[in-house]
């Protein structure tokens, strides 16, 4: 689900914040019913500063989409931190303190971040797109999160194939099995500066020195989507009614599968 939120506004804010909880939950209850009766899971993305906030007069709340949603994908793009130049400029530490602070606060709840593949306010950080895209895929795995999602709104990827490829080559990718296999609850200091993430930050862009050149690679990362998503069961396959011929109606059978549904609507 996108954008179930309201309008970022001065005049939406007159609406009391329990109105808005109340009707946003509403929607969601009931694609959770529609998506839980075809045996699918279902996500849905938040705005990336709802990860740092108990309330938001946007109405979204990530305890409260935790409640219908299987995997939240908070929008951690850095360039969007208003007034927060310290975030704009140091794409690690930005996505790590956002994606860490959702596990904790959803414990099982899936949290796969979108990131960054575009280049708005990338110059703040001094860094090329592919090593700003790299910082925030190891910020995503640092931080104890179960994938992510790059962004382009031109789908312009070369970039971000360039920041897969050399965080690859790196050695400091996890496989995907071992990362399901090993997951650890995620260690973060607490810190009263920023310092760490803005020397992991800096690390990073000195260890891309020199492979800006860098091919694409061959194949996406799992449509950009790392680890990839659990296996869903199977559906249980629903038995065909019978028809009359004596039908006045003659109507179709019901489907049988979702594909059949959708071709139906």
């Amino acid at each position: 689900l996108d954008y179930i939120r309201y309008a970022d506004s001065r005049a939406m804010q007159r609406i009391p914040l329990k109105e808005k909880y109340a009707i946003i939950d509403s929607i969601l209850a009931r694609a959770a019913q529609k998506t839980h009766s075809l045996n699918m899971y279902m996500g849905a993305d938040v705005f990336g500063r709802v990860t740092l906030n108990r309330h938001d007069h946007i109405g979204q709340k990530l305890e409260n989409f935790a409640r219908r949603m299987t995997t939240i994908y908070p929008m951690v793009y850095p360039s969007h931190y208003t007034n927060d130049p310290y975030r704009i400029s140091h794409p690690y530490y930005t996505v790590k303190d956002g994606v860490y602070k959702s596990k904790q606060r959803l414990g099982s709840t899936r949290i796969v971040a979108y990131i960054q593949g575009f280049g708005m306010k990338v110059s703040n950080s001094k860094l090329s797109l592919s090593a700003y895209v790299r910082a925030q895929i190891k910020a995503t795995e640092d931080a104890g999160g179960d994938g992510w999602v790059i962004w382009n709104p031109r789908n312009a990827y070369q970039a971000s194939y360039q920041g897969i490829a050399a965080h690859r080559a790196s050695g400091e990718h996890k496989e995907e099995l071992e990362h399901y296999a090993n997951v650890k609850k995620p260690r973060y200091r607490n810190r009263s500066n920023h310092e760490d993430d803005e020397s992991e930050t800096n690390r990073l862009a000195n260890r891309d020195a020199g492979q800006e050149t860098i091919g694409l690679i061959e194949k996406p990362a799992h449509n950009f989507i790392h680890p990839p998503a659990p296996r869903l069961p199977e559906p249980k396959a629903k038995a065909a009614p019978v028809e009359r011929a004596d039908d006045p109606n003659n109507q179709k059978p019901e489907p049988t599968n979702l594909a059949e549904e959708l071709d139906n609507l």
